[in-house]
């Protein structure tokens, strides 16, 4: 068996669309279990509420395996591996810090914003994550997740940048299957 792989999505999105309905497919057919149940309000995060689920997602995971968290999902995977110990991150612009939510509130003034805020309160302590292997995705044009988060991400990281990629809302993302 190659590994079990928990999939994450992000704010009001879903596993079941885009990319990470394909990459689902495509590890299932590379022999790997995958865990790509959506979050149980995805319009309304709640940090505890979330957590909790996702902690049961990965109850059997162990140092082979991965957690791959895009946009919101990403901060809610890094936040996974403070507290158990994994064989890899894997991070799709993820909305860990620098998140503009006026912004966020002036396009998306149907949103529940205030929700997505009391999630950011929690903070990433991105420099004690229990990984081996840690990779961030970032797009220098991406509208919500900065570019400038980059700094964050130390010498432990393997940091890919795209040009025009926007927030990453392709079909498909063949190229992260070269990290599984």
């Amino acid at each position: 068996m190659a590994g079990r792989v928990l999939l994450i999505h992000g704010f009001e999105g879903s596993n079941k669309k885009g990319w990470l309905s394909w990459l689902s497919d495509e590890l299932r057919t590379m022999g790997y279990t995958v865990m790509d149940d959506d979050l149980p309000d995805p319009d309304h995060p709640n940090f505890e509420r979330d957590m909790a689920f996702l902690k049961n997602q990965i109850r059997y995971f162990d140092a082979g395996d991965t957690v791959l968290g895009f946009s919101l999902g990403g901060f809610y995977a890094s936040k996974l591996v403070e507290e158990k110990p994994l064989g890899r991150l894997i991070l799709v612009a993820p909305a860990i810090a620098a998140i503009d939510t006026e912004y966020l509130r002036s396009i998306w003034p149907e949103s529940d914003v205030d929700a997505l805020e009391n999630v950011f309160a929690h903070d990433v302590d991105i420099d004690n994550l229990q990984v081996d292997e840690q990779i961030v995705l970032l797009s220098k044009d991406d509208p919500f997740v900065p570019f400038k988060i980059k700094v964050l991400f130390n010498d432990y990281w393997d940091i890919i940048v795209y040009e025009n990629m926007g927030h990453f809302s392709m079909k498909q993302f063949p190229d992260l299957l070269g990290y599984f």
